[in-house]
């Protein structure tokens, strides 16, 4: 039985994202981010897994990762949020993962945006797609 692409999946964006300097620059990068981060900051917040059987009858084992990313700022105006969440879109829409594992990557998707503001904060969750076979 082959083991769960969720793993590899979370470290292969982990990754693309702090490889790219000027993000990781403009924001920390976190897989969780730790109680108290300094802002702006980026985590991967949530990831679920489900079977992709658009392989099927070609002895490969299709999934599919769903991986939410948060986007945070402390800024009252837009501008600095917008500008990471522009960034970690642009990364990974053009993005050639490399997944551990015997994973291989085949596309990521951005399938849906939501933001929120407070008095304290910004954030927006963009949720990924990625699709993957063994």
């Amino acid at each position: 039985m082959p083991g769960s692409a969720l793993l590899p999946a979370r470290n292969a964006v982990y990754a693309a994202l702090k490889a790219d300097a000027p993000l990781d620059a403009l924001a920390g990068i976190y897989q969780t981010a730790p109680d108290n981060s300094d802002f702006p900051y980026i985590d991967i917040a949530s990831a679920t897994e489900s079977i992709d059987d658009t392989f099927a009858g070609t002895n490969s084992n299709g999934r599919e990762v769903t991986l939410t990313i948060n986007c945070w700022s402390e800024e009252k105006q837009d501008d600095e949020i917008n500008v990471i969440y522009d960034k970690v879109v642009d990364i990974l829409n053009w993005s050639t993962l490399s997944l551990s594992g015997g994973w291989v990557f085949t596309s990521i998707n951005l399938e849906n945006t939501n933001s929120r503001l407070s008095e304290d904060y910004r954030q927006i969750s963009a949720r990924f797609r990625l699709r993957c076979c063994q």
